[in-house]
């Protein structure tokens, strides 16, 4: 049985590998635009907007001031969460930061002995979402000319968030929740720091590696024609057209996926699933940041499922609360500028590390008091 299964599971790797090859071959032009427009992707949104708040994660963790706020906020993250206060920080900053924050700072409290394996596993299920950056400032002011929605879309995926994780502690009845307290694994400040960076760095390289892979492969998709022929094929199905065309992105890379749906007149809706969704290519940028310890796919497929239809849901509340203008779903066509996505981005980025600095000082004379 297993030697079926390997073969099957090789076989299928070798057609693919041949596929993509002899699309490499035929449609070179296709492929360069598709690496071109990842890497102006990468230099231009990505990096301003997930950079920050990835080395914020980091840090903060490595600093000990997860551990040192965790006592505060003990007692209130083991009641809703079931988890020691060290998680509530990298909830935080996944819903405000964007897809990988949270597997990154989840990584660290797991090298921190902060939590453990079992609590990591069940924090990557909620710990996941496009940021407060990339929702306004791109989705938002970019992409609908309006960043109320992208205001909006960030409430309804937050909510979503917190829903999702007060159910998973029903689920945690195995868990070992670990004690917070002020360790002795923290390092200095500057250690901190350095280390910090360089794994962000290493972090934010291995992101843009898959966003300018998914790129290409979107744009090989694009023309060979199998992107119009999935289309026809969800036609053939009885799902209207713009949605259609719009699925096969929203399943791949993220966004790719909200311009094509915004192009094709897709509602906020169709939006909120799919920034709430992630694509297969966020997907394997959070994977990759969980090495030291296993998760399933396919649980993490379905809470990604779950995720996206409580979105649509709050969205649909939210909705009927704020009616946008009809100006701002004009089709969107040009190449989204980014200017006010880097200055939230940065602005939130260097509010928070200023008061981290502070508290950092503050908490390193009192230890100079105590000794």
């Amino acid at each position: 049985m297993c030697i079926t299964k390997n073969k099957f599971y090789y076989t299928s790797i070798i057609i693919m590998c041949l596929i993509i090859c002899s699309g490499l071959i035929f449609y070179p032009s296709y492929c360069a635009k598709g690496g071109y427009n990842g890497l102006i992707y990468c230099g231009s949104v990505l990096i301003p907007s997930l950079f920050p708040f990835m080395f914020l994660s980091s840090f903060i963790v490595k600093s000990g001031i997860s551990d040192k706020v965790g006592i505060r906020i003990n007692k209130l993250t083991r009641l809703l969460f079931k988890s020691n206060g060290s998680v509530g920080i990298v909830i935080l900053l996944s819903m405000i930061g964007g897809y990988p924050v949270g597997a990154k700072g989840i990584e660290e409290l797991v090298a921190s002995k902060s939590i453990s394996r079992d609590t990591a596993e069940r924090l990557i299920l909620f710990c996941f979402g496009s940021g407060l950056a990339f929702l306004v400032g791109v989705i938002g002011s970019n992409f609908f000319n309006d960043k109320n929605i992208g205001i909006l879309l960030f409430l309804a995926q937050s909510i979503s968030t917190l829903v999702i994780a007060f159910l998973s502690r029903f689920f945690a009845k195995n868990e070992i929740i670990l004690n917070s307290k002020y360790t002795s694994h923290r390092k200095s400040f500057y250690n901190a720091v350095v280390e910090s960076c360089n794994d962000s760095i290493n972090a934010i390289l291995s992101m843009s590696g898959f966003v300018i892979l998914f790129a290409c492969f979107i744009e090989l998709l694009k023309g060979c024609g199998f992107a119009d022929f999935f289309a026809e094929i969800l036609n053939g199905l009885g799902i209207k057209d713009n949605i259609s065309n719009s699925i096969l992105y929203a399943l791949l890379e993220v966004t790719n996926a909200c311009n094509n749906a915004i192009n094709n007149g897709c509602s906020v809706i169709f939006i909120a699933f799919a920034v709430s969704f992630g694509g297969i290519c966020v997907h394997f940028q959070v994977m990759s940041m969980m090495k030291s310890y296993s998760v399933s796919y396919g649980k993490f497929i379905v809470f990604r499922i779950i995720h996206s239809i409580l979105s649509c849901c709050f969205t649909y509340i939210f909705l009927k609360v704020y009616n946008p203008s009809k100006d701002v779903f004009s089709t969107y066509t040009d190449s989204p500028t980014v200017t006010q996505s880097k200055n939230i981005a940065l602005t939130i980025s260097l509010i928070i590390l200023c008061t981290v600095f502070i508290f950092s000082c503050i908490n390193k004379k009192i230890n100079r008091g105590i000794r």
